[in-house]
Protein backbone atom coordinates (compact mmCIF):
# COMPACT_ATOMS: atom_id res chain seq x y z
CA UNK A 1 0.00 0.00 0.00
CA UNK A 2 1.61 3.43 -1.30
CA UNK A 3 1.25 6.38 1.31
CA UNK A 4 -0.02 9.13 -0.19
CA UNK A 5 -0.24 12.84 1.02
CA UNK A 6 -3.72 13.92 -1.07
CA UNK A 7 -5.39 10.87 0.24
CA UNK A 8 -6.81 10.13 4.02
CA UNK A 9 -4.05 7.28 4.82
CA UNK A 10 -1.80 9.64 6.58
CA UNK A 11 -4.60 10.57 8.76
CA UNK A 12 -4.85 6.66 9.93
CA UNK A 13 -2.88 6.12 13.20
CA UNK A 14 -1.28 3.33 12.18
CA UNK A 15 -0.09 4.79 8.93
CA UNK A 16 0.80 7.77 10.25
CA UNK A 17 2.77 6.24 13.04
CA UNK A 18 4.79 4.30 10.36
CA UNK A 19 4.90 6.99 7.42
CA UNK A 20 6.53 9.58 10.11
CA UNK A 21 8.33 7.64 12.68
CA UNK A 22 11.91 6.35 11.81
CA UNK A 23 10.61 3.00 10.02
CA UNK A 24 11.62 1.65 7.18
CA UNK A 25 8.07 2.62 5.70
CA UNK A 26 8.51 5.92 6.12
CA UNK A 27 11.50 5.88 3.49
CA UNK A 28 10.14 3.03 1.76
CA UNK A 29 6.30 4.22 0.77
CA UNK A 30 4.93 0.73 1.56
CA UNK A 31 3.26 -0.45 4.81
CA UNK A 32 2.52 -4.41 5.45
CA UNK A 33 -0.34 -4.94 7.85
CA UNK A 34 0.35 -9.18 8.90
CA UNK A 35 -2.40 -8.98 11.54
CA UNK A 36 -4.71 -8.24 8.67
CA UNK A 37 -6.60 -10.07 6.55
CA UNK A 38 -5.85 -8.93 3.23
CA UNK A 39 -9.36 -8.57 1.62
CA UNK A 40 -10.35 -6.93 4.63
CA UNK A 41 -7.60 -4.43 4.55
CA UNK A 42 -8.78 -3.88 0.67
CA UNK A 43 -12.50 -3.13 2.14
CA UNK A 44 -11.06 -0.40 4.62
CA UNK A 45 -8.71 1.23 1.48
CA UNK A 46 -12.09 1.38 -0.14
CA UNK A 47 -14.00 3.14 2.27
CA UNK A 48 -11.00 5.46 2.86
CA UNK A 49 -10.92 6.41 -0.79
CA UNK A 50 -14.81 6.27 -2.09
CA UNK A 51 -16.51 6.06 1.49
CA UNK A 52 -17.76 2.63 0.71
CA UNK A 53 -17.09 -1.00 0.64
CA UNK A 54 -17.51 -3.57 -2.06
CA UNK A 55 -18.81 -6.60 -0.30
CA UNK A 56 -22.40 -5.04 0.71
CA UNK A 57 -25.14 -7.30 0.38
CA UNK A 58 -27.83 -9.04 1.78
CA UNK A 59 -25.64 -12.18 1.33
CA UNK A 60 -22.72 -10.80 2.78
CA UNK A 61 -21.83 -12.79 6.17
CA UNK A 62 -22.38 -11.70 9.77
CA UNK A 63 -18.93 -12.61 10.19
CA UNK A 64 -17.39 -10.09 7.69
CA UNK A 65 -19.07 -7.41 9.45
CA UNK A 66 -17.76 -8.20 12.93
CA UNK A 67 -14.07 -8.21 11.14
CA UNK A 68 -14.17 -5.33 9.06
CA UNK A 69 -15.25 -3.58 12.61
CA UNK A 70 -12.21 -4.52 14.22
CA UNK A 71 -10.24 -3.84 11.14
CA UNK A 72 -11.53 -0.10 11.44
CA UNK A 73 -10.91 -0.40 15.32
CA UNK A 74 -7.52 -1.74 14.40
CA UNK A 75 -6.54 1.07 12.07
CA UNK A 76 -8.07 3.68 14.25
CA UNK A 77 -11.00 4.55 11.49
CA UNK A 78 -14.11 4.85 13.42
CA UNK A 79 -16.45 6.20 10.73
CA UNK A 80 -15.74 2.22 8.95
CA UNK A 81 -16.13 0.59 12.41
CA UNK A 82 -19.13 2.75 13.08
CA UNK A 83 -20.43 1.89 9.07
CA UNK A 84 -19.58 -2.10 10.16
CA UNK A 85 -21.51 -2.11 13.38
CA UNK A 86 -24.52 -0.45 12.12
CA UNK A 87 -24.36 -3.32 9.32
CA UNK A 88 -24.19 -6.15 11.57
CA UNK A 89 -26.73 -4.65 13.97
CA UNK A 90 -29.07 -4.12 10.65
CA UNK A 91 -28.30 -8.16 9.58
CA UNK A 92 -29.35 -9.54 13.09
CA UNK A 93 -32.06 -7.38 13.38
CA UNK A 94 -33.18 -8.56 9.49
CA UNK A 95 -32.24 -12.50 10.95
CA UNK A 96 -34.64 -12.30 14.04
CA UNK A 97 -37.10 -11.07 12.14
CA UNK A 98 -36.89 -13.76 9.44
CA UNK A 99 -36.88 -16.26 12.68
CA UNK A 100 -40.26 -15.16 13.70
CA UNK A 101 -41.85 -15.12 10.39
CA UNK A 102 -40.69 -18.93 10.33
CA UNK A 103 -41.07 -19.66 14.27
CA UNK A 104 -43.59 -22.70 14.34
CA UNK A 105 -41.67 -24.35 11.33
CA UNK A 106 -37.55 -23.78 13.04
CA UNK A 107 -39.12 -24.68 16.32
CA UNK A 108 -40.28 -27.96 14.90
CA UNK A 109 -37.26 -27.80 13.37
CA UNK A 110 -34.34 -26.33 14.52
CA UNK A 111 -32.04 -27.76 12.06
CA UNK A 112 -34.00 -24.65 9.57
CA UNK A 113 -31.26 -22.89 11.71
CA UNK A 114 -28.36 -22.68 9.21
CA UNK A 115 -25.21 -23.82 9.83
CA UNK A 116 -22.97 -21.09 8.96
CA UNK A 117 -25.09 -18.44 11.42
CA UNK A 118 -24.50 -20.39 14.02
CA UNK A 119 -21.16 -20.08 13.35
CA UNK A 120 -21.28 -16.23 13.20
CA UNK A 121 -22.84 -15.97 15.60
CA UNK A 122 -20.22 -17.80 17.86
CA UNK A 123 -17.54 -15.58 16.06
CA UNK A 124 -19.25 -12.28 16.99
CA UNK A 125 -19.74 -13.81 20.74
CA UNK A 126 -15.58 -15.02 20.09
CA UNK A 127 -14.75 -11.30 19.32
CA UNK A 128 -17.37 -9.78 21.32
CA UNK A 129 -15.81 -11.94 25.00
CA UNK A 130 -12.41 -11.67 23.63
CA UNK A 131 -11.05 -8.74 21.80
CA UNK A 132 -10.51 -5.60 23.58
CA UNK A 133 -11.45 -2.81 20.96
CA UNK A 134 -14.06 -0.75 21.35
CA UNK A 135 -16.88 -2.40 18.84
CA UNK A 136 -17.06 -5.49 21.43
CA UNK A 137 -19.14 -4.01 23.60
CA UNK A 138 -21.36 -2.83 20.94
CA UNK A 139 -21.05 -6.77 19.71
CA UNK A 140 -21.97 -7.68 23.13
CA UNK A 141 -25.29 -5.78 23.35
CA UNK A 142 -26.25 -6.91 20.17
CA UNK A 143 -25.62 -10.29 19.89
CA UNK A 144 -27.38 -10.23 23.74
CA UNK A 145 -30.35 -8.64 22.10
CA UNK A 146 -30.73 -11.12 20.07
CA UNK A 147 -30.38 -13.84 22.38
CA UNK A 148 -32.55 -12.59 24.27
CA UNK A 149 -35.65 -12.31 21.67
CA UNK A 150 -34.71 -15.44 19.77
CA UNK A 151 -33.89 -17.36 22.97
CA UNK A 152 -35.27 -20.82 21.62
CA UNK A 153 -31.86 -21.18 19.74
CA UNK A 154 -29.90 -21.88 22.74
CA UNK A 155 -32.37 -24.56 24.10
CA UNK A 156 -33.79 -26.31 20.61
CA UNK A 157 -30.48 -25.98 17.76
CA UNK A 158 -28.27 -29.55 19.19
CA UNK A 159 -25.26 -27.24 17.19
CA UNK A 160 -25.78 -23.98 19.57
CA UNK A 161 -25.71 -26.09 22.24
CA UNK A 162 -23.04 -27.99 21.83
CA UNK A 163 -20.56 -24.71 21.10
CA UNK A 164 -21.69 -22.59 24.05
CA UNK A 165 -19.83 -24.21 26.53
CA UNK A 166 -16.92 -22.86 24.57
CA UNK A 167 -18.00 -19.46 25.72
CA UNK A 168 -18.49 -19.32 29.27
CA UNK A 169 -18.92 -15.46 29.57
CA UNK A 170 -21.55 -15.90 26.73
CA UNK A 171 -23.12 -18.76 28.57
CA UNK A 172 -23.24 -17.06 31.76
CA UNK A 173 -25.13 -13.39 30.01
CA UNK A 174 -27.70 -15.44 28.21
CA UNK A 175 -28.91 -18.02 31.06
CA UNK A 176 -32.16 -17.01 32.46
CA UNK A 177 -31.47 -15.31 35.80
CA UNK A 178 -33.68 -17.04 38.24
CA UNK A 179 -36.73 -15.44 39.64
CA UNK A 180 -36.06 -12.87 42.79
CA UNK A 181 -37.10 -14.38 45.66
CA UNK A 182 -38.93 -12.52 47.86
CA UNK A 183 -38.65 -13.93 52.11
CA UNK A 184 -41.19 -11.25 53.61
CA UNK A 185 -41.05 -9.25 56.15
CA UNK A 186 -38.17 -10.20 58.94
CA UNK A 187 -38.62 -11.57 62.07
CA UNK A 188 -38.14 -9.07 64.71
Amino acid sequence: MESSQDHHLPTIRVFRKAFTGSFKEATSGHVELHEQDEALVHEATSWLYVGDVAKKDEKTSLAFWVDLSMVGDYLGIESLRRFANSHFETMVENRKTEIFKQWNSVVRDPSKIDTKEIEDLFHAANVAYNMEASSSRFLRRTLLKFMLDTKYIAGVNAQFAARIADYPLFAADIRPTPPEVHWGSPMS
